[in-house]
């Protein structure tokens, strides 16, 4: 179920990434344009993963696509994309392209630093036995990439189908003891969950977390990694979490948002967790109450609105505060509507 490309390497070569194990394989097989590149020595380091040592990249505007299969129609895909310029040319000059999948639009890019890597992530539903995943210039400069992975998805996010896309999602991973991302191997899908101490998070949450087993149902719809349930944010004062975030304009998005929640604290007969959950100031659900070490998820497709706030409040009559363990939001786009740019596109979460 895995693809996994480190593009602009040498064909017929292959090796395992250090961090997850996934094996990478070159993008010779999938794609007969562009050329390979390595990074400049300048932005060589330890801290630079292997896939962005080096890149494929296309001198003209014109439509250069790489062909991913096998894979079977009707089944459901991640997709992302990774990219580091690295001043792999000698120009010092990051161009702009765009990325699709088929005819559709999936992404724009205007990177800014040549020594960041950068990524985007989409979830399809196959309408062939394969994918074509194509970059095409903006202007006269050159498109670029490090990396494609393709992952199946299998019986998850039920929202997700034949007529829609899910793009660039954030995907946080609350009260985290790490400052690495979770992914592979502790997520069976190699979905990408953030620490939250790259949140701008205030000091008024508390993290706690377990060592217990957290249990699924046997048809989870999200199949969250046991390591992201197994640790919460919680007010440290106070009886509210609040989480804003800002969507960029665009009326063709939806937004597919998911709560992830587990209690993993023993409550005494004398406690209880009870909670209310408001979404842009409207009670979504009402007197929730976390299971002991099962995993519960709230999920909604809401309209897209600019700027957004869950409100989680404690119920009058809870003895505790309220918790949450994850949250995924996802924009979502019909297929006629992916053909339209709207730029950047990415939005930007606080927690307090």
């Amino acid at each position: 179920g895995f693809i996994s490309i480190d593009c602009g390497l040498a064909a017929n070569t292959s090796y395992k990434d250090r961090l997850t194990g996934i094996e990478y394989v070159s993008d010779a097989d999938y794609i007969d344009t562009g050329e390979n590149h390595n990074i400049s020595s300048d932005y060589l380091s330890s801290s630079v993963a292997v896939q962005n040592t080096n890149l494929r990249s296309f001198s003209d505007n014109t439509r250069n696509c790489y062909t991913l299969k096998p894979v079977r129609q009707g089944n459901k895909y991640m997709i992302r994309a990774g990219f580091m310029y690295g001043n792999y040319d000698g120009k010092n000059r990051i161009p702009p392209f765009n990325i699709y999948i088929g005819v559709n639009l999936w992404d724009s890019f205007k990177f800014q630093n040549a020594s960041m890597a950068y990524g985007t992530e989409t979830m399809i539903v196959a309408s062939a036995d394969f994918i074509s995943v194509c970059l095409v210039g903006i202007g006269d400069g050159a498109p670029f990439i490090s990396s494609l992975d393709l992952r199946l998805l299998v019986g998850l996010y039920n929202a997700l189908n034949i007529s829609n896309f899910f793009l660039k999602p954030d995907r946080f991973d609350l009260g985290s003891i790490t400052n690495r991302s979770i992914r592979y191997p502790d997520d069976d899908y190699d979905r990408m969950w953030t620490p939250d101490d790259r949140l701008p998070t205030k000091s008024s949450l508390l993290s706690l977390n377990t060592s217990s087993n957290i249990s699924s149902s046997q048809h989870d719809d999200f199949q969250v990694p046991v390591r992201v349930m197994r640790t919460f944010v919680t007010p440290s004062n106070g009886s509210n979490i609040n989480i804003t975030w800002v969507m960029p304009l665009d009326p063709t998005i939806q937004q597919h948002i998911v709560l992830h929640l587990a209690e993993i604290q023993l409550l005494r007969s004398n406690e209880s967790r009870i909670f209310d959950i408001f979404l842009n100031d409207k009670l979504w659900y009402g007197a929730f109450s976390p299971r002991y070490l099962q995993t519960d998820h709230i999920f909604t497709m809401e309209p897209n609105k600019r700027s957004n706030m869950i409100r989680i409040s404690k119920a009058v009559n809870s003895t505790l505060p309220p918790i949450l363990n994850a949250i995924e939001v996802y924009q979502v786009k019909s297929l006629s509507e992916l053909a339209t740019d709207n730029g950047d596109g990415r939005s930007s979460f606080i927690f307090s």
